[in-house]
C-alpha cells in the first residue's frame, strides 16, 4: 500500500515485534537489499516455488517460533 514493498514492511514489522517470523518471497532474489537476502535478517524464497515448499518454510518459522516462546515461559491465546 502507498508504494510499499514487502522489505519495507518487514521491516516495519520487525520494528514493532522484533519476535514475528518473516518469510519474504521474491521473483527479484538479485535485488533484494542486503538486509534480505538468504541467511541474513529475514528468511527468503524464490519465486517460483512449490506450494509444500511453502508450507515446509511456515512450518519451520512456526516451530522455531513456538520453541523460542516456550523457552522464554510465553504462551499464546487462542
Amino acid at each position: 500500500p502507498g508504494g510499499m514493498n514487502g522489505v519495507r514492511l518487514a521491516e516495519l514489522v520487525r520494528k514493532r515485534q522484533p519476535d514475528v517470523p518473516v518469510l519474504l518471497a521474491t521473483g527479484y532474489m538479485n535485488e533484494l537489499p542486503v538486509s534480505a537476502r538468504p541467511g541474513a535478517t529475514y528468511t527468503t524464497m524464490a519465486k517460483p516455488y512449490r506450494l509444500a515448499d511453502l508450507a515446509e518454510r511456515i512450518r519451520l518459522a512456526l516451530t522455531s517460533d513456538a520453541r523460542r516462546d516456550s523457552a522464554s515461559g510465553f504462551q499464546h491465546e487462542g
